[in-house]
């Protein structure tokens, strides 16, 4: 888990700010001209990656994570403090699996610490550099969420 945690303290802050400036909802995204990635395409450019991103809940989390092509996830969550900074404590193992849904949607279910979210399946797009997640491709007020590559 410290090699988790040493990944990502410091991009954290960069990370944070940088996930402010993203499109807030799926119309200014495919306005932008986002495009939607197909599970094949998921599969080549995601899988296998470190992503990092803010929390589905939109606490004050990061997360860092990574798909397996075996289906499993791993990664690491951290808790940021007010201001931006980043509390080296506060931090939570992260695990779990993913498969392709219908529609193309990539499902995943996750444990974060003590804590199991729900399983959801989700569209993922491209931009500018980015991935971004929604629960609908024909909704333009639906809420996406920002995935970074980190290289």
């Amino acid at each position: 888990m410290n090699r988790w945690l040493r990944l990502i303290a410091m991009p954290a802050l960069s990370l944070a700010a940088s996930v402010a400036l993203a499109q807030a909802n799926l119309g200014e995204l495919l306005d932008a001209g986002a495009t939607k990635l197909s599970a094949e395409e998921f599969k080549a450019e995601v899988v296998g990656q470190t992503l990092a991103g803010p929390s589905r809940s939109g606490a004050m989390m990061i997360v860092e994570m990574v798909y397996y092509d075996n289906g499993e996830i791993q990664g690491v969550a951290a808790n940021t403090m007010m201001g931006g900074g980043f509390s080296p404590t506060a931090y939570s193992g992260v695990r779990g699996s993913w498969n392709v849904g219908d529609s193309q949607r990539i499902c995943d279910s996750m444990v974060v610490g003590p804590v199991t979210l729900p399983s959801r399946c989700q569209y993922w797009y491209r931009y500018d550099r980015r991935y971004y997640l929604s629960d609908s491709d024909t909704d333009r007020s639906a809420r996406v969420l920002v995935r970074k590559l980190r290289r």
